[in-house]
């Protein structure tokens, strides 16, 4: 990875969570999160479809940063907040 992309894939990820922290809809956020996961090839576990085999934790891995949560609502909440820590404000 070169440095240009990662500092791409940084102003993708910021631009994301400031977009999932507009969307006030729990259902509407998981949407485009799933849009977005489609569209560069991450992940998305959700546990409560996954049936009794499936993971404990709900999983996102998109645009190079993972994260859980007990929840998919928590793991989204947490996924904004370390996508908003890893990228500076003034990325366009």
């Amino acid at each position: 990875m070169t440095f240009h992309h990662a500092l791409a894939q940084a102003a993708q990820r910021r631009h994301l969570a400031d977009e999932l922290r507009s969307i006030v809809d729990g259902n509407a956020r998981f949407d485009r999160l799933t849009e977005v996961a489609i569209d560069t090839g991450g992940s998305i576990i959700d546990p409560t479809k996954q049936g009794r085999a499936g993971p404990v934790y709900a999983e996102i891995s998109l645009l190079g940063l993972y994260h859980i949560g007990e929840t998919m609502e928590e793991a989204i909440a947490e996924w904004i907040k370390a996508a908003q820590r890893c990228a500076p404000i003034n990325v366009t």
